[in-house]
């Protein structure tokens, strides 16, 4: 069975002024190792993507995207399936990019089974379901288990090519949607989904548990969480296990607090735990999830408080990188920092410092499946700044908005994290997606801080969600 690979890596922050600097390209490596392919099963990359966030993908980037799906297809030859890795997020100014996409690759490809990898915060229309009824997505939030879900996929595509099951759908949309920040199952009030998702998933008949949390920062129709249940060819059991999941993911929600410390009493916190580093998370600025990237209340909390050892990743600001070039590495600076574009981040700060190192380092960060295209993060500097009580506190300040969901960043400039006593990071989640098994070394402190990927959603003046939703809505 020859199962062709698509990875659409892209997040639709509908308060974003701009869209993301979504790069893709025909997939030209193999998938990598740490995916067990069964072994009646070729698969056959055929576009990857980078991660990337912003506003609607443009038209003419999404036609540009199904061109080179269709010319990768050709070039591949005969295909008994279609593997769609993505977020679940993506939207054009028309709906779901994801539907849309999924309804050419039906169109040109009428025979193929069709199936679908989402991550946890996917939210989609229920016409996505009548195009392929095989869509999963991890237990574990954030994603390290996607690996093994994925294997799942493909042997469950492999048994539906043999016609050994006939894949039923049922979905379930939920009033409720999760700022990022709390799509965590190792937060108490989450830690049973997992297990109880992979002992649904052990009865018989039942061939996928997934549910999805939403996505906050896109104001649709279509918002809120999804529990998707896929049976095989038992409608009944669909609907009853559909509603199990339903009742168990509801009854969760008033155990999860939405209240977040502030970024100052996060750092400070961070600062008094002499046992552990800190990764202190700015939530309200996160690039993985459409932010600016130049929101300034973190950089600015770590100064004041005279964080030091602290490393910020990142900051973006093309004019304070231009300057720190034109001074070189080891020149004294005094510049404003951040805040330049979009005030609803914060302000520009006056600092000065040192230009430590330059680089114009390419951010590949964590693929899903296949090693896509690099982020170019452009002119890079890292300035070493005066905070208050003689403190020195480090940031990354770049030229373009990438997810800083990696250390990458940092390693290219010689800067050493383990070697710092605290991070702060603008990531509402991802980073620690990254960090795996190294988590467990760190406080994590996720904290509130203005912006457009902000924990507090009351922050955001929703127009199109459906109303009443958690945690916008008493129950």
């Amino acid at each position: 069975m020859r199962v062709g690979l698509i990875e659409f890596a892209y997040r639709t922050n509908t308060f974003a002024e701009s869209p993301g600097l979504f790069a893709f390209d025909l997939a030209t490596a193999p998938p990598r190792s740490a995916v067990a392919v069964p072994g009646d099963v070729e698969l056959v990359p055929l576009v990857s993507s980078s991660s990337a966030a912003g506003g609607p993908l443009p038209p003419e980037t999404f036609r540009s995207f199904l061109a080179t799906i269709d010319r990768a297809c050709s070039e591949a030859g005969p295909l008994d399936a279609l593997l769609l890795i993505g977020t679940g997020t993506a939207l054009l100014d028309a709906g779901s990019a994801e539907v849309a996409l999924l309804r050419h690759l039906r169109s040109r490809f009428p025979q193929a089974l069709l199936a679908a990898h989402f991550e946890p915060y996917a939210q989609f229309p229920e016409e996505l379901l009548d195009l392929t009824p095989l869509v999963g997505g991890p237990h574990l939030w954030p994603a390290l288990d996607r690996p093994r879900r994925i294997e799942r996929l493909l042997g469950l595509l492999l048994e539906w090519q043999r016609g050994r099951i006939r894949p039923t759908v049922e979905c379930r949309g939920l009033p409720a949607v999760l700022p990022l920040a709390l799509q965590r199952t190792d937060l108490p009030a989450l830690a049973v989904l997992p297990s109880y998702l992979a002992r649904i998933e052990s009865q018989p008949g039942v061939l996928l548990a997934s549910i999805f949390a939403g996505f906050p920062y896109a104001d649709v129709e279509f918002a809120g969480a999804r529990v998707v249940v896929v049976t095989e060819g038992d409608r009944e059991s669909a609907l009853r296990v559909t509603d199990e999941l339903a009742s168990l993911f509801l009854g969760r929600l008033p155990e999860l607090s939405t209240q977040l410390p502030t970024i100052e009493e996060a750092i400070h916190r961070a600062m008094s735990d002499h046992a552990h580093p800190a990764i202190v998370l700015d939530t309200g600025d996160a690039p993985e999830a459409g932010g600016p990237g130049e929101g300034t209340a973190a950089l600015w909390a770590a100064l004041d408080l005279g964080a030091h050892g602290t490393l910020v990743l990142g900051l973006v600001d093309p004019e304070a990188v231009r300057l720190a070039e034109r001074a070189g590495p080891a020149a004294a600076v005094s510049l404003e920092l951040g805040g330049k574009r979009d005030h609803r981040h914060g302000y520009p700060i006056p600092v000065e410092g040192l230009v430590r190192a330059l680089a114009s380092p390419q951010v590949t960060g964590p693929s899903m499946l296949l090693p896509g295209p690099p982020l170019q993060a452009g002119s890079t500097a890292w300035l070493e700044l005066h905070g208050r009580y003689d403190s020195r506190v480090h940031v990354i300040v770049t030229t373009n908005a990438v997810p800083f969901h990696d250390l990458s960043l940092a390693h290219e400039l010689g800067v050493e994290p383990a070697g710092m006593r605290n991070l702060v990071v603008k990531s509402c989640l991802e980073f620690l997606g990254t960090l795996g098994s190294e988590a467990a070394r760190y406080a994590i402190l996720p904290a509130s801080t203005p912006g457009i990927t902000s924990p507090d959603l009351a922050f955001f003046d929703y127009r199109k969600i459906p109303r009443p939703i958690w945690p916008l809505d008493p129950p």
